[in-house]
């Protein structure tokens, strides 16, 4: 008769498909299986696993709104939007760009590209420095974004400002600013 191997945990960042919760919390599984030694074990878990959770579940119900009613993604509507009230008509570096919006830069060289097969933005090359390519908000693109920013507005108050009250998203809000300071040392 073989002995039972002793079985393994998950790393805490592994997380088993099996539930056996009638109501799935999907933090609370990832946090059990973090070791009692790590910081992610407890309240510190629950918090950066749903942070993670929240933020997944947001974008996902807010770019398939977008979707849905202008044939937009977030990332596009993020793009144009920043664009749209950049100084210099509209127009930044890509590296700028990049820098201002929270998706990685090599998505942000397909977001324009798609834009730019719309006819939303254009690349425009930098006089001076051959290196440095610009990309700029066409009139069509401003259009877009003055169409989506109710669905984007109507989306945000409902997922995420309406179920919490004022002093929880001022909370928030707080909480944000201190970790963005926190990151910067």
């Amino acid at each position: 008769m073989r002995a039972h191997a002793q079985e393994t945990p998950l790393p805490c960042h592994v997380v088993s498909t099996e539930t056996n919760t009638a109501t799935p919390r999907p933090t609370a599984e990832i946090v059990e299986a973090c070791p009692t030694s790590s910081p992610l074990s407890g309240p510190g878990g629950e918090a950066w696993f749903g942070l993670l959770h929240t933020h997944a579940a947001l974008v996902r119900k807010i770019d398939a709104e977008l979707a849905a009613r202008h044939r937009i993604s977030l990332s596009a509507f993020e793009l144009l939007g920043r664009l749209a009230t950049a100084p210099n008509d509209g127009s930044l570096s890509v590296t700028d760009l990049a820098r201002q919006v929270v998706i990685s830069p090599s998505r942000v060289s397909r977001v324009v590209d798609e834009l730019g097969r719309g006819g939303y933005v254009e690349r425009r090359a930098c006089s001076t420095d051959a290196r440095v390519s610009y990309v700029a908000i066409t009139d069509a693109g401003r259009e877009l974004v003055a169409e989506c920013s109710s669905t984007f507005d109507e989306a945000i108050a409902r997922h995420f400002l309406e179920p919490l009250s004022d002093e929880e998203v001022a909370q928030l809000g707080a909480i944000w600013d201190k970790l963005l300071a926190a990151s910067r040392d």
